[in-house]
């Protein structure tokens, strides 16, 4: 198997029931799962339900237009971490050989 392989998760308490099988209830439940329990990212949360979207719309020829009561998941509010002149300096020191020629020279 390789290496990029996408791991997948199935929807909680689905029986190994086929999609076309599967309402609302299940599939809400499934993103609201990812966003709560599975504390996920909003994007994996997002990129999970628009991978149901196309399942159900373009393989499965079936609209899901319930998902408007999915909880979403809530978005990172990380900053970017900045170092100072004087931290990098420090940094730059201890690095030796190639890899701190190539640190000096950025």
């Amino acid at each position: 198997m390789p290496q990029c392989a996408t791991r997948y998760r199935a929807p909680s308490g689905h029986n190994k029931r086929h999609p076309r099988e599967m309402g609302a209830r299940e599939v809400e439940s499934f993103l609201t799962h990812l966003a709560v329990t599975g504390r996920v990212a909003a994007s994996t949360q997002n990129q999970a339900k628009s991978a149901l979207l196309f399942l159900y719309k373009e393989v499965l020829g079936s609209e899901l237009p319930w998902l408007d009561e999915v909880e979403s998941a809530k978005a990172s509010r990380r900053l970017p971490v900045v170092l100072t002149p004087e931290e990098v300096q420090r940094l730059l020191v201890l690095c030796e050989g190639t890899t701190g020629l190539i640190l000096r020279l950025l």
